[in-house]
């Protein structure tokens, strides 16, 4: 949590910056831990900016300072989407708001969330140094904006070519999935929100 108990205009930013350290940190992890426990560790991190109550909860015998309100449930269903997207680092549109351009950003599309009445722009966060990112982070955006402009034929056809040369690709399955289903269904109500399951 950054923004209290003293203003830090920045905050969003130091956020980011943060989650990009814990992601960074986990190479060195794996490498130390990986045979041990045959498998590697992996973390998705949700970020949101917003209004907040904070101050302490609890009782005299235990407590903490910590934040409360719509803004903390945002974000921890946004950290809840990491597992939809395949993403390490998943951040809204009011944190996207608040960031200049040091980051490394893509529009992973809306979406609808457990008791949340409007659907969440999203927003991935990816990491300095894959400079093969960048055409990535475009063609995606194209199948996104071809999907949401009901071409879901294109988007297929984007994406289909995108994860058979990047296999990892987490938000371009996701993506690529509904677009099929959009093609094969052709609903006459469309909505081009994900509906994330769970929390």
């Amino acid at each position: 949590m950054w923004g209290a108990p003293e203003d830090q205009p920045d905050h969003a930013a130091r956020a980011c910056r943060a989650a990009l350290d814990m992601i960074a940190s986990l190479a060195p992890l794996n490498e130390r831990w990986q045979a041990r426990l045959g498998a590697d560790f992996a973390v998705g991190v949700g970020i949101n900016s917003g209004l907040a109550r904070v101050g302490n909860m609890g009782s005299r015998r235990k407590f903490k300072y910590g934040p409360m309100g719509d803004a903390v449930n945002i974000a921890s269903r946004v950290q809840g989407a990491c597992k939809y997207f395949r993403s390490s680092l998943v951040i809204t549109r009011a944190t996207r708001d608040r960031l200049g351009g040091e980051f490394r950003i893509r529009r992973l599309g809306q979406a609808r969330m457990v008791n949340m009445a409007e659907p969440i722009e999203l927003f991935e966060l990816t990491p300095p140094g894959r400079p093969e990112l960048e055409q990535i982070n475009s063609t995606y955006e194209e199948a996104l904006r071809a999907f949401e402009t009901r071409e879901f034929r294109r988007a297929s056809r984007i994406l289909g070519r995108l994860v058979n040369d990047h296999p990892d690709e987490g938000p371009s399955f996701a993506l690529l999935a509904r677009a099929i289903a959009c093609f094969v269904d052709d609903p006459e109500v469309f909505d081009p929100a994900f509906r994330l399951p769970g929390k």
